[in-house]
């Protein structure tokens, strides 16, 4: 829904001071032009920093009964993409690598260098060289998880996600229809109650639950639904988590999570069902954020991490060399596809350059559609262009 001049020239204003978007529900607030000529799509504000207590409640109260409830979100446009007859997409400029970062637990200080060829810093954008991983023996990072949210249908659902390195440590990448609802006919908006939780096992948050913030994506999605922009990136509050029994402002032998009023007759108000809740710190200081890479090559060796759509909140791993991928019945042609894949799910990572032991890779790929099965199964992704590193550097760069 584009804006008038004056308002684009405000949004944009806006994200360079770091300042919030106005709020309209659950709506896409409009586009900026940024870097390149490309287009951005900001969504209006998810939860406020008030409202994200009552967004994280949501999904843990009850013993988490909402996220044990949650079923793998498969919108009605489905996307059959095979093999292109030709090379498939390529690059649009030089390649480029940004490097991930680890989190506190894990010695953020030995996070990877720059690259070859980069800033020298370990926090920027380089045009180095990428090696594969060496073995396939592969340790599951921590950055992934759930990203969970109330459907189109009015029901909560899942898609795999995962922490990506920003100025701030607060960014998620995920499948833009994990963020989005695009259906055909009807304007965009952003789907409620988004949470991501890394680490998500049966109801459990062992790093936190993050609140979404702000979406950011392609133009062309949001309008068009395009899939060769199904990619989204949403900054996150910091984490919260319940209380554990005898941490400090919690009442004399209490129960974190039990109401207060449990000793009189009157039943518990849903207020007073809340958990308990404390706040964890920065998304990326928990857990660290996967590096980027973009305008790559395709074929070099991915590992696709998340989880399957079959049961289980284990994560699972495959590998595999890409090849172009097209849709002619949704006009996609800049896709990319993996097989053998066991990682079904919608907006499971793509690590190039993946490194088992510190679990940190380079994300260079997002599941957004599976076909087949066997060792025909198929994981699609779009390909990661100079136009999403412009949309990931617009969200990495915004303040929460």
């Amino acid at each position: 829904m584009p804006l008038s001049a004056r308002g684009v020239v405000a949004l944009a204003f806006m994200l360079v001071a770091g300042m919030p978007a106005p709020a309209r529900a659950q709506a896409v607030s409009g586009v900026i032009p940024r870097m390149g000529g490309y287009d951005i799509a900001v969504s209006d504000i998810l939860a406020t920093s008030s409202a994200a207590v009552s967004t994280a409640s949501f999904w843990l109260e009850q013993g988490g009964r909402a996220l044990l409830s949650a079923t793998p979100y498969t919108p009605e446009t489905g996307i059959t993409a095979q093999r292109a007859f030709d090379d498939g997409p390529g690059p649009d400029g030089e390649p480029g690598l940004v490097t991930a970062i680890a989190g506190t637990a894990a010695k953020r200080a030995a996070a990877d260098p720059a690259p070859s060829g980069g800033n020298g810093t370990g926090n920027g954008t380089g045009n180095g060289r990428l090696t594969n991983g060496g073995s396939k023996n592969v340790n599951l990072p921590r950055t992934v998880g759930k990203a969970f949210f109330i459907g189109a249908d009015g029901r909560p659902h899942w898609c795999s996600a995962t922490s990506v390195r920003s100025d701030h440590g607060n960014l998620v990448a995920t499948a833009g229809h994990c963020v989005y609802d695009v259906r055909p006919g009807t304007a965009a908006t952003t789907l409620r109650n988004w949470v991501f939780i890394p680490g998500y096992r049966r109801g459990g948050a062992p790093w936190g639950v993050y609140v979404g913030r702000q979406a950011f994506t392609h133009r062309d999605f949001v309008t068009y639904g395009d899939a060769d922009r199904d990619y989204a990136f949403v900054s996150v509050h910091t984490g919260l988590a319940p209380r554990r029994a005898g941490a400090p402002d919690q009442p004399a032998n209490q129960p974190a999570n039990q109401p207060a009023n449990q000793a009189t007759n009157r039943p518990a108000t849903r207020q007073e069902n809340r958990p308990d809740l404390t706040d964890t710190g920065r998304l990326g200081d928990r857990v660290g954020g996967q590096g980027l890479a973009y305008n790559l090559k395709i074929g070099r060796t991915l590992v696709v991490i998340g989880h399957s759509t079959r049961g289980g909140d284990s994560l699972a791993s495959s590998y595999g060399r890409p090849f172009g991928a097209a849709d002619p019945a949704i006009k996609a042609t800049g896709l990319i596809g993996l097989r053998p894949a066991r990682a079904d799910a919608a907006g499971s990572p793509w690590l190039a350059g993946y490194r088992g032991p510190r679990g940190l890779g380079y994300l260079n790929g997002l599941t957004i559609g599976f076909t087949g099965s066997g060792r025909t199964a198929t994981a699609v992704s779009p390909y990661f262009d100079g136009e999403l590193h412009t949309v990931y550097q617009a969200a990495r760069q915004f303040r929460t």
